[in-house]
């Protein structure tokens, strides 16, 4: 596949949902060519420089700024599709994506607007793969956490409130060790480097065993 890239500060996971507030032209321009075509665009996770301002804010989305110098970004990323979008300003676009499967790069050509292009070779997806029983109290924790979630955004849309986008999207698949490994990599304070390294593991059991071990260590299941 060509696509464009979208480096960020960010790791993006297959079906999660990235919240953005883009408003410099090259990206609102993808963002709109993404639209009108119905096609993907590629999330990649900066390895230098900078694409985004992090809000202190925690309900904030990611801000896409101009970059001082060209961000350096890791060959492995995801495929994300706008499923929701606003206007908020005549040039700022509030936008979802959310991920489907994963990349790797093979090569990028820099277009004259300073978009990045990119061939890239797709990664097959995580087969359904059932929760071992060392690793089932992650999983309860997470549905712990979902109805925790589905809670406080109830409490905020009665306070009129609303929030964009729920964190977290459906289906759910609380009994699938790879979606499961996914909402806590996401979802867990971890360093860009944890969570890149947690993208490009390929066996969901891995990955699991991973966010298990880290929740266990810090005495959370």
């Amino acid at each position: 596949m060509n696509i464009p890239l979208f480096p960020l500060n960010t790791v993006l996971f297959p079906q999660g949902l990235l919240p953005l507030r883009v408003f410099e032209v090259r990206y609102t321009d993808m963002v709109r060519d993404c639209l009108r075509t119905s096609t993907p665009f590629g999330v990649v996770n900066i390895v230098r420089g900078s694409d985004t301002l992090n809000p202190s804010d925690p309900d904030s989305v990611l801000e896409v700024n101009e970059v001082e110098q060209k961000p350096e970004h890791h060959v492995v990323g995801t495929l994300a599709t706008v499923v929701d979008f606003d206007m908020i300003e005549p040039a700022v676009l509030m936008i979802a994506a959310q991920g489907g499967q994963r990349f790797k790069v093979l090569s990028t050509n820099a277009q004259a607007s300073g978009l990045i292009r990119a061939q890239v070779e797709l990664i097959p997806s995580d087969s359904p793969t059932a929760i071992a029983e060392s690793q089932a109290k992650t999983g309860v924790l997470l549905e712990q956490i979902i109805k925790e979630l589905e809670k406080q955004q109830k409490q905020a849309d009665e306070a009129g409130h609303k929030t964009f986008c729920f964190p977290i999207a459906k289906p759910y698949q609380l009994d699938d060790a790879g979606w499961v490994a996914n909402r806590f990599s996401e979802l867990m304070p971890l360093g860009r480097n944890d969570r890149q390294a947690l993208l490009e593991q390929s066996q969901p059991h891995a990955r699991l065993e991973w966010i298990t071990n880290y929740l266990s260590s810090k005495d959370v299941i």
